[in-house]
């Protein structure tokens, strides 16, 4: 899985509120939480024809449209987020006794050419994208504390959406590390569309 040039829709999914749950329940209870919570996160991914990137912490990483080419990767991608967005009833659910708070997360979907393949070390190495679309994907996830939303994309992964799937402009907004001006959409979930 030597490198390669792919546009792909990649998605970060960051569980809301770790800290304060790890210090009411304990580091193992939390650590039980999240993994069965990334577990639920996952299945969804891969129902939807995704790729597993990586895990970092409580956060999730995922890609459509490699290394399988997908014209409807952004739809993929979108409609993975919409069943994580569903799936906070079943998971507050599941974990009601044992949280101090509901289960929440923060989405953020980008949609771009990337090059992907194996990346890492000798020692260790992984399969994934990497570029400006990446970067600009976990940028995107971290605006949507700021913006109190659950999901947020960009211009390009709004545009290959079909009409029917309700989302909203937000604004323009410059994240950090970045010059150029961005639109961010919300990906509307079932109870707010």
């Amino acid at each position: 899985l030597e490198g390669e040039s792919a546009e792909v829709t990649v998605l970060f999914c960051d569980i809301r509120g770790f800290s304060k749950v790890t210090e009411k329940i304990g580091p193992k209870a939390a650590m039980n939480w999240v993994g069965e919570t990334l577990s639920e996160l996952s299945s969804i991914v891969l129902d939807t024809d995704g790729v597993l990137v990586d895990y970092v912490g409580d956060e999730m990483f995922a890609m459509w449209g490699a290394p399988e080419k997908s014209p409807d990767h952004a739809f993929r991608a979108a409609s993975a987020a919409k069943s994580m967005m569903n799936a906070r009833g079943k998971l507050n659910d599941r974990f009601a006794l044992i949280l101090p708070t509901k289960v929440d997360f923060g989405i953020g979907m980008c949609t771009g050419e990337v090059w992907v393949g194996n990346t890492g070390s000798k020692q260790k190495f992984k399969y994934g994208p990497m570029g400006q679309t990446v970067n600009m994907g976990s940028r995107i996830q971290g605006l949507t504390k700021q913006w109190g939303v659950t999901t947020l994309m960009d211009q390009e992964t709004a545009r290959c959406l079909p009409s029917d799937m309700p989302r909203r402009r937000l604004s323009k907004a410059i994240v950090v590390g970045m010059e150029s001006e961005i639109d961010l959409f919300e990906l509307m979930s079932e109870d707010r569309a």
